[in-house]
């Protein structure tokens, strides 16, 4: 597998982390890959798992750290693959001036319903 497709599954993974603080109520965008390395390949058939931990949260974002394994049926066991270190921001609180539309676009209905089919039926409802 690219690494690069590994760091989107990251940037997926920790976004939803970050997302998850408040209810996904603010709009969460990747701001910058701080640092990305990678020790070894990720071979077809091999299953990857992501860890991804808040680091830093605030009004305007938030930094998280990745640590990246992969589990290899033929050695029957788990290797690390890499670490990647990203910096998100909350669009809402920009403050460059720039007007987003009012709806999470970022976490849209369509998340929501992935939500609610893995069991997390409250998880990313708005609150009146």
């Amino acid at each position: 597998m690219p690494n690069s497709l590994i760091l989107e599954g990251m940037a997926q993974t920790a976004g939803i982390l970050v997302g998850s603080v408040h209810d996904f109520r603010e709009k969460v965008v990747l701001a910058k890959v701080a640092s990305a390395t990678f020790e070894r390949d990720v071979q077809p058939g091999e299953t990857i798992r992501y860890d991804a931990t808040l680091e830093r949260m605030d009004d305007m974002g938030a930094s998280t750290i990745g640590i990246v394994d992969r589990f290899s049926f033929v050695d029957n066991a788990w290797a690390p693959v890499g670490r990647i270190e990203l910096m998100f921001s909350h669009l809402d609180q920009n403050r460059a001036g720039t007007e987003f539309p009012e709806e999470n676009f970022v976490f849209g209905e369509n998340f929501r319903t992935l939500l609610e089919g893995a069991g997390l039926r409250k998880a990313g409802m708005k609150h009146s």
